[in-house]
């Protein structure tokens, strides 16, 4: 494998995108378990697992994600502790499935470029639990240029105070 791609592999995975890749939101000041109207149990704060598809020692992490009631979406990679990534979620039917979208964004190191980190979670909701799968783009934040793309699966318990 080149060097370049293990780089922005390892640039990838500092931004903590996969990490999120599963669903982050921010509740603004709501509780973690959240009220009647929570667009159907989803609104809240997650402890999310994420497996990259990309085979590797570094392809697992976990992140806290936060699904806000007016679609605001926040994720805090906390294993290994590495990026935030904000963004949006909707519900996509009545059966808890739902979809979101958030940015990482990570500044230049060790000669690579800064990069924008384009995470797309897809899941379903299940008692108390989330699971689905997550795409990865990177691009170059200077060019736009597509970098690197990835695949991988999440599964999250809700977070209770």
């Amino acid at each position: 494998m080149k060097q370049t791609t293990l780089e922005r592999r390892n640039v990838l995975r500092t931004a903590g995108a996969a990490g999120v890749a599963a669903v982050a939101g921010l509740a603004a000041s709501q509780p973690a378990m959240a009220d009647d109207d929570d667009h159907g149990g989803l609104v809240g704060s997650w402890l999310v697992t994420h497996v990259e598809d990309t085979p590797g020692p570094d392809g697992r992490g976990q992140a806290v994600v936060v699904l806000g009631a007016g679609g605001t979406l926040v994720s805090v990679e906390v294993n290994p502790p590495t990026g935030v990534g904000a963004g949006t979620w909707r519900r996509t039917g009545e059966d808890g499935a739902f979809r979101a979208l958030f940015l990482v964004g990570v500044p230049p190191m060790n000669g690579q470029p800064g990069v924008v980190v384009e995470i797309r979670p897809r899941g379903r909701l299940r008692g108390n639990r989330i699971m689905g799968t997550f795409t990865i783009k990177v691009t170059d934040a200077a060019t736009g240029a597509v970098l690197d793309r990835h695949t991988g699966t999440f599964e999250g318990t809700r977070l209770m105070a």
